[in-house]
C-alpha cells in the first residue's frame, strides 16, 4: 500500500461516526461535524489547531520520536509490550475503534491494525506523525485529544501507550478520556512502575513519575473510571533495571548514569545470546499472563478501566 493511496483512503472517512468527509484541503463531516485540514501525506490536522504554540502538556525529548523508531521494530521490549497489549485485548474486547493516544511514530497503532482492529493514531508531533504515516498507519491526527474538542461519549475505546507518566498533572487529560469515551467504554493503559526504579533513563524521557498498582488504581478512579484490572509486567527486568540503571543514578552523581541526555539502543537490542535468553523468560511470563496469572511485580504496569456511567 502507498501512502498517496493510503492517504486519499483515510482522508475521506470521519475518524468520529465513520460518515464521509468528502474531499478538498479542508474538510467536514456533515453527520458529526468533525472537521480537519489534511495535508499531502493524509495527515489530519483539527480545525483550530495551531500548532506554531508550544504544547506544553506532555514532556517528551525533542528527537525521541527519532530515536524510538531507530529502535522499535528491533526491540525485546516494545515486542513484548505488544504482546502483553495483545493478551489483554483478547480478555477485555473493545467495542470498536482504538484512539491511539500519544501515539508516537504509530508502532502500537499499526499493531492494533495487524491483529484486525481498526485505530485512530493521534500525536502531537509531527515526525511521529509522519513516521506513522510511513507505517501505513490508516488514520493519523495531529493533535492532543484535547485540542479535538470530540463530543461527549464519542469514541468506543482509547489507550495511552507509556503516556500518562510523561504529564505531570496527569488528571485533565484522563478526565478527557473519560468524558469522550461511551458509556462502557474501555481505556487501555501502560506506565512504567515503582517511584524508587528511578534513574537516568527517566530524565532523558522526560518522565514525570513512575507508578505503583495502588497510585496509578487512585489516580483513574480519582477521575471517575471503574478500574478492570493492574497488574505488574517485566518482572525479569526489575533486578537488571535495579543494579544497573538505579543504583549507579542514586549511588554514582559523577558517573555516566546522571548525563541522562540519550537512549542506549544496546538496552533493546541486546546480543544474540542475551536476546535468546530474554525471549525465552519473556514468552514463560506471556503464557502466565494469558492465562490470566500476572507477576507480583515488574518494571511496568498495564491497566484496563471502564467508563461506567
Amino acid at each position: 500500500m502507498t501512502v498517496a493511496h493510503r492517504s486519499s483512503a483515510s482522508g475521506t472517512t470521519c475518524p468520529v461516526c465513520g460518515g464521509s468527509l468528502g474531499d478538498g484541503a479542508t474538510r467536514r463531516c456533515a453527520e458529526c461535524g468533525f472537521s480537519a485540514t489534511i495535508d499531502s501525506l493524509g495527515i489530519l490536522t483539527p480545525l483550530g489547531v495551531d500548532h506554531s504554540q508550544p504544547n506544553d502538556e506532555v514532556a517528551y525529548p525533542e528527537e525521541g520520536a527519532a530515536q524510538t523508531l531507530a529502535i522499535e521494530d528491533a526491540s525485546f521490549w516494545f515486542a513484548h509490550r505488544n504482546q502483553v497489549i495483545a493478551a489483554i485485548l483478547e480478555r477485555h474486547q473493545p467495542a470498536g475503534t482504538i484512539w491511539d493516544i500519544g501515539a508516537g511514530n504509530g508502532f502500537q497503532a499499526r499493531f492494533l491494525q495487524s491483529t484486525g482492529r481498526k485505530a485512530v493514531c493521534v500525536e502531537p508531533g509531527l515526525v511521529g506523525c509522519r513516521n506513522a504515516v510511513a507505517r501505513d498507519v490508516e488514520v493519523v491526527i495531529h493533535a492532543t485529544l484535547q485540542q479535538i474538542a470530540l463530543p461527549d461519549a464519542a469514541i468506543p475505546a482509547i489507550s495511552l501507550f507509556d503516556v500518562v507518566e510523561h504529564i505531570a498533572a496527569p488528571e485533565e487529560l484522563l478526565a478527557e478520556c473519560k468524558r469522550v469515551l461511551a458509556p462502557g467504554g474501555l481505556a487501555y493503559i501502560t506506565v512504567p512502575a515503582f517511584p524508587w526504579l528511578w534513574s537516568d533513563e527517566d530524565v532523558y524521557a522526560r518522565h514525570c513519575q513512575r507508578f505503583t498498582r495502588k497510585s496509578l488504581t487512585a489516580l483513574l478512579e480519582g477521575v471517575g473510571f471503574e478500574v478492570l484490572m493492574a497488574n505488574y509486567y517485566f518482572k525479569m527486568l526489575l533486578l537488571p533495571v535495579c543494579m544497573f540503571r538505579t543504583l549507579p543514578y542514586r549511588l554514582l552523581p559523577w558517573s555516566d548514569a546522571h548525563h541522562g541526555d540519550t537512549m542506549d539502543p544496546d538496552d533493546h537490542t541486546p546480543n544474540p545470546v542475551a536476546r535468546r535468553a530474554a525471549d525465552a523468560i519473556l514468552g514463560r511470563e506471556l503464557s502466565a499472563i494469558r492465562r490470566g496469572v500476572w507477576p507480583r511485580f515488574g518494571t511496568s504496569i498495564a491497566a484496563v478501566a471502564r467508563r461506567a456511567r
